[in-house]
Order: structure tokens, then C-alpha cells, then sequence
């Protein structure tokens, strides 16, 4: 279980200094999958990363990722995996309530296991937080523990309602499937909600109703199936209202949403998203 803000009576130097439970030492099933379908791509954020397992699943895959975590004792953890790996991964201490100081944006961000550790005002501060480091068109993936899981021991539950409630405004929850986390003290793993949700703009966005789980007819498309324009701000929502072929690869799929500057440039090559002068410190 990754962290980025300490929560109460829980040391996390002290739970890294051993063997943590939610610290399997390889990624999260669940994240590795979408990672091997394409989903996670362009510059990446592992928040709450923990010993690193995530930016550096992105990071083998030849992708831009950075680490944010509070716990100085996980962020050199990540730091030296990255060394013996030969990777390059940054990894920052930091706070996830602060990104917005990061001065960074991100098309990718990754939270294994950190939304469920906080409470309700921090969860609002949370979001307004990661609106800063993702912009319109950027991606969420977050695994986190369901109300599915017996017991009160451990994080927080989380369920879909509460889900959808965080990510209302300015978001769009895409998916949120049942899914498990994989721990140390079990085996079996326990339950979780795999949740794929999209930065829209400041006025637009919606949540998904409540009720069954979204299949994987409406997923995020892979790469391959993206409009070409495919970097914040200029993404096309899966659809089937016009396709274009492009050139050594499969059609293109576009529908009215797709803004009318992705057509005119399919096919062209996107230059990196992301900011200048990145900050290569990091603050407790």
C-alpha cells in the first residue's frame, strides 16, 4: 500500500523499515494489465508510490515516470531498486496534498492503495490536488479497497457511490470494476475497485450511475484505437461516428466529442506533454 500524506497513528518509515504488508515487491496485477495494454502511457506519476513498483513498470516500458511519496525511508527504497534495475525513474519525497508545488503535469497517474487511507476532508483536498498535476484529457487509475472487504481492520472501505462523488466535477468516471488487491499476509488477496477515471475541462465531466460494474466495452481505448492526437488536451473519447485510416496502423476512431484539430493532425508526430524547467527536488 503506497502512501503520500502520513495518515494518523500509522508510522510509514517505521512500516518500510520491514516488510509491509501492501508492499509485494512487484506491481499490482490489476495496474500491470492495463500498463501491458497501453492504457498507462506518456509522462507518468506514481502517487503515494511507495517503494516504486509502479513508475518503474512505467519506466521499463521507456516511459517519463516520477515517484511522490512522504516517507523518506520508501522513496530510497524506489531509488535503489531504480539503480540495481538500471532504470530511469525519479522518485521525490512529497506530500500527494501538495502536488499543485510540483509545478507538473502528467497525461498518466497511478494510485495503488492511497485514496482508501484518507478520511472526507482530505479526500477533497486530494482531488483538488491531483486536478493540478493532470490536465483535460489527462488519465486516473486508482485501486483501492471496496466495501466488499469483511471487517474494519486495515484502511478505510471505499465504495462506488463514493467514488463517483469525489470525481464529479471536472472528471469522468470511465470504469470502476471489481478487481483484487494483492497483499502479503493472504494469498487470496483482497478485494478492490479499479477505477479509470478522465481530467475533463473545468465546466464538463460526469460520473457513471450507480450500479453494476462498467464492463470493458467502455474502457479507456488503447493506443491503437486512439485518435491521433493522443497527449493532454487534444485526446478523443472512444466512438464510432467517423474512423480515418492511418498510415501502417489500424483505423482511427473519432466521434463528435473528438476536437476538429485531431483530424487535421492524424498522422502527425505529438511532441512531449509536460512542463520546462521541471523541479528536481523534493520537500517533505
Amino acid at each position: 500500500m503506497a502512501h503520500g500524506q502520513r495518515g494518523p497513528n500509522v508510522d510509514f518509515d517505521a512500516a518500510y523499515a520491514r516488510v509491509a504488508p501492501w508492499d509485494i515487491g512487484r506491481p499490482q496485477p490489476a495496474l500491470l494489465r492495463l500498463a501491458e495494454s497501453g492504457s498507462i502511457h506518456g509522462r507518468v506519476l506514481d502517487v503515494g508510490c511507495g517503494t516504486g513498483e509502479h513508475a518503474l513498470m512505467a519506466a521499463a516500458l521507456g516511459l517519463e515516470a516520477t515517484g511522490v511519496d512522504s516517507s523518506v525511508t520508501a522513496v530510497g527504497l524506489a531509488q535503489r531498486k531504480a539503480e540495481e534495475r538500471h532504470l530511469a525513474a525519479r522518485f521525490l519525497v512529497w506530500d500527494a496534498l501538495d502536488l499543485p508545488s510540483l509545478k507538473e503535469q502528467f497525461d498518466t497517474v497511478i494510485d495503488s492503495a492511497l485514496f482508501h487511507i484518507f478520511g472526507d476532508d482530505d479526500r477533497g483536498r486530494y482531488v483538488e490536488s491531483l486536478r493540478a498535476a493532470i490536465p483535460p484529457g489527462g488519465g486516473y487509475f486508482m485501486l483501492c479497497f471496496s466495501d466488499r472487504v469483511p471487517g474494519d481492520i486495515g484502511p478505510r472501505r471505499v465504495t462506488q457511490s463514493e467514488i463517483r462523488a469525489c470525481f464529479r466535477q471536472g472528471w469522468t468516471v470511465r470504469s470502476i470494476e471489481a478487481a483484487t488487491m494483492e497483499v502479503t499476509f493472504t494469498p487470496a488477496g483482497v478485494s478492490a475497485w479499479l477505477s479509470t477515471i478522465d481530467r475533463t475541462s473545468e465546466g464538463g465531466g460526469h460520473a457513471e450511475p450507480p450500479g453494476e460494474d462498467i464492463g470493458p466495452d467502455r474502457r479507456r481505448p488503447t493506443p491503437d484505437t486512439r485518435c491521433g492526437v493522443d497527449r493532454p488536451g487534444e485526446r478523443a473519447r472512444l466512438g464510432a461516428a467517423s474512423r480515418r485510416p492511418r498510415q501502417g496502423g489500424p483505423a482511427l476512431i473519432h466521434d463528435q466529442r473528438c476536437p476538429s484539430r485531431c483530424r487535421d493532425r492524424v498522422g502527425q508526430a505529438g511532441g512531449g506533454a509536460g512542463q520546462d524547467g521541471r523541479r528536481r527536488g523534493g520537500s517533505a
